[in-house]
């Protein structure tokens, strides 16, 4: 049996000899890559079902937030009810290098608490905007005329929104307190935050 083996690989010409080890190298990279496979935690949403996200007291202990833009891993990513706007960035993997660093700095507060369901959306420097091509008023960026062109808005109620900014969503005008609920509802759907 040796003997056979022996003549087999004196008859192996270079090129039979690359292929071999072209083939072992394949085989190779195709286990580690299954075993990689393998052992990437898989996302499933199986513990949804384990519970509805709350602790003894009914409270809400996870919110859900949906990070997009100039992330490294944009997303919905699960938080822990009181976590900031700082912690569901570093879930995305935080800001690539093409984020508008200064966007960032002046118009979203870090600090703020995510509340279930916000959306952060981080935009990439000299680039458009998400958002800025709807036609929605931008509370972060609108001049006052701007302002003004929304039902309820005069002069006054639209220098109280200058004033108030920075803004993470369009919410924050009713919980700053700069305009009313019922001003609100009738504006809502033509104001944004980016």
């Amino acid at each position: 049996m040796r003997q056979k083996i022996e003549k087999l690989l004196k008859k192996f010409t270079w090129v039979d000899w690359l292929l071999v080890g072209l083939l072992g190298a394949g085989l190779i990279y195709l286990s580690l890559f299954s075993l990689a496979l393998w052992q990437r935690p898989k996302q499933s949403v199986e513990y949804l079902a384990a519970g509805d996200g709350s602790d003894q007291n009914g409270n809400n202990v996870e919110v859900w937030v949906d990070i997009s833009g100039a992330v490294v891993s944009p997303g919905v990513y699960q938080l822990v009810n009181g976590d900031r706007i700082k912690d569901a960035l570093v879930a995305a993997g935080g800001l690539t290098g093409l984020a508008d660093r200064d966007f960032v700095a002046t118009t979203i507060n870090l600090a703020a608490r995510v509340k279930d369901g916000d959306k952060i959306y981080i935009p990439a420097a000299g680039g458009e905007v998400a958002g800025a091509a709807t036609g929605r008023v931008n509370l972060n960026k609108a001049t006052t005329n701007e302002l003004m062109s929304l039902d309820g808005i005069g002069t006054a109620r639209a220098q109280a929104i200058i004033d108030s900014r920075p803004y993470a969503a369009v919410a924050d005008l009713v919980a700053k307190k700069v305009i009313s609920q019922a001003i609100f509802e009738k504006i809502k759907d033509k104001i944004a935050v980016y």
